[in-house]
């Protein structure tokens, strides 16, 4: 392939990396406040958002995204644009929120309520478009996926029952259990990690206690039902050829 080749493909996959998160930018454009002295100022900050958020992720996340692939930490996957996409915003709407909250409870005026509700927002979707790709290249070497899956599953079981505590020493309550289940699936999700070679028990055992705790069924089964399908990447072994050649190269 020549260089003007690799040199197209390279250009084409930032503009499609940067027309992913063109909606993200919009909304984070759109949701900044207006004192309302400039008709359309929603409109305005929304073209101005989507313009910036594509040259962002055009000059920089892509760059940085190159980065880490060439370091093989991250890689590639089907249905990567639409996920990035989606991340981005996610996290956009969910920061807006988060600032808004917290410019309730701090009274933050001025120029820092448009620094706060730009940074906050574009952090979280920065680091959330890397989760992905960084998720799956972790995940050739150990269950990394079905490990969070079950952690957020495992979590919402042990969210549930310690609000629940305060009913755990009434006649028939089922807190105590709702508790050790929780602390079962969130302790299996971690052994996961640390010994993939018994992904497949692990996972039959999240999945067992996901159905009978129900509250974080969806999670913890399709976490559980991943770390028993998973396999571990085979590393093939270096050619004997390649290797002679190697040590003469040496010498």
């Amino acid at each position: 392939m020549s260089k003007k080749s690799i040199a197209w493909l390279g250009a084409r996959e930032q503009n499609i990396y940067g027309l992913a998160v063109l909606p993200a930018g919009v909304v984070l454009g759109a949701a900044l406040p207006n004192d309302g002295k400039l008709a359309g100022a929603s409109l305005w900050g929304g073209v101005a958002g989507g313009i910036v958020c594509f040259f962002l992720m055009v000059l920089v996340v892509y760059r940085l995204l190159f980065l880490l692939k060439k370091k093989d930490v991250y890689i590639s996957f089907k249905g990567e644009y639409p996920l990035v996409g989606t991340m981005a915003l996610g996290m956009v709407v969910a920061g807006v929120e988060i600032t808004r909250i917290l410019n309730s409870l701090l009274s933050i005026e001025g120029i820092a309520t448009h620094v706060v509700r730009t940074v906050l927002p574009s952090t979280l979707a920065i680091f959330f478009i890397l989760v992905p790709g960084l998720l799956a290249s972790a995940n050739r070497f150990r269950p990394v996926i079905a490990a969070v899956f079950s952690l957020v599953g495992g979590g919402i079981v042990l969210w549930v029952g310690i609000n629940l505590f305060s009913l755990a020493l009434l006649p028939n309550s089922y807190t105590i259990i709702v508790l050790v289940e929780g602390l079962i699936i969130c302790s299996m999700s971690l052994l996961l990690l640390m010994n993939n070679h018994w992904s497949v028990i692990l996972g039959v055992i999240i999945v067992i206690f996901s159905i009978v705790s129900l509250i974080g069924a969806p999670a913890g089964v399709l976490g559980g039902s991943l770390a028993v399908a998973w396999q571990q990447k085979r590393i093939p072994a270096p050619v004997q050829g390649a290797k002679e050649q190697q040590v003469s190269s040496s010498i």
